[in-house]
């Protein structure tokens, strides 16, 4: 034959459970939580100006997470923490512009003795 055992709670622990839950005019008081990051799949962006993309020289993706995971609740407790990160992205140095790099050598101007050359 089984048998099965009811757990028995004291009154008064049984009450305070109660208020605890309850003690904000009948509503649940729930402590926020973090929802997970938000995957990084932005764009590379100035750290200064987000509206600048980077292709080199360092810029930062941001991510993101909510205080969602659950919502806080009544008197319950909100998150703590940032809900933004940076990350580094195109660190790679950026090329000098064309303007700044030396051309090819010509041909020398005489077959021996003295000649000239430029670039």
């Amino acid at each position: 034959m089984m048998t099965t055992h009811k757990r028995v709670y004291p009154p008064v622990l049984f009450f305070l459970t109660i208020f605890q839950l309850f003690s904000n005019g009948g509503a649940l008081n729930v402590d926020g939580n973090w929802s997970p990051w938000s995957t990084v799949s932005g764009f590379c962006v100035r750290r200064e100006n987000d509206q600048e993309l980077v292709e080199c020289g360092g810029g930062v993706v941001k991510k993101f997470r909510s205080c969602t995971n659950p919502k806080p609740q009544g008197s319950g407790a909100t998150c703590v923490g940032e809900s933004e990160s940076m990350h580094p992205c195109n660190t790679n140095p950026c090329p000098l512009p064309i303007e700044f790099l030396w051309s090819e050598w010509t041909d020398c101007t005489a077959r021996c003795g003295r000649g000239q050359q430029r670039r």
